[in-house]
């Protein structure tokens, strides 16, 4: 049994369906960079990635890509330098909105920038 679960670079099928099984009683679910299905099982507090009930694409809730937009010029192939920045600065901005969602963000946020320094500082 496991409190938190961490993962990166998941994209084997097999390997996805079975870690998928596996982490169904997992409450605080940590997945990076990884196949789509997997990323969605992303859980931390109030905040996840599942598809809208509306059918839309897993992924940052709607004020998240709203803020995302800002950091970029709006052209495919700037939103990585746009995410990037956003990783950087986005939990000291966070920290002036109230509401517990936006603090789960913000630790979501604090993770995967940490999971993306690799070194033994953070280790």
């Amino acid at each position: 049994d496991a409190d938190v679960f961490f993962g990166s670079l998941l994209f084997d099928y097999d390997q996805v369906e079975w870690l998928r099984e596996k982490m169904e009683k997992i409450k605080t679910k940590f997945v990076f960079e990884s196949a789509l299905e997997l990323m969605s099982e992303t859980n931390v507090g109030t905040f996840e990635m599942k598809p809208g009930k509306d059918g839309a694409k897993a992924g940052p809730p709607p004020a998240v890509q709203k803020i995302l937009k800002k950091f970029g010029s709006g052209k495919e192939e700037d939103k990585l330098v746009g995410y990037l920045s956003f990783l950087k600065i986005g939990p000291q901005l966070l920290r002036f909105i109230p509401g517990e969602k936006a603090k789960d963000l913000k630790n979501w946020l604090t993770v995967y920038a940490y999971w993306n320094q690799g070194g033994e500082k953070n280790v």
